[in-house]
């Protein structure tokens, strides 16, 4: 499901792959959308299973399970 949230840059989604997500730097992950991203500095090891999150592009951040995590634009939508 996506859903824009009231500011408008920020949306819900969820990652579909890869399985488990792990929040750590160099991942590449695919949002329910196909667009793809990847995980920038950081080293979650979160072993999510196609967690709910909230992406806002336009800052580069990912917030999964409270906790946000910079991401990059790779490619998809």
């Amino acid at each position: 499901m996506i859903r824009r949230t009231r500011t408008g840059s920020c949306y819900e989604t969820s990652i579909v792959k890869p399985t488990p997500f792990m929040g750590n730097d160099g991942e590449i992950f695919k949002l329910n959308d196909g667009s793809l991203w990847e995980v920038k500095y950081e080293y979650e090891y979160l072993y999510a299973y196609y967690p709910d999150v909230i992406m806002c592009p336009s800052k580069n951040k990912l917030v999964v399970n409270g906790k946000s995590l910079n991401v990059e634009h790779v490619g998809g939508n």
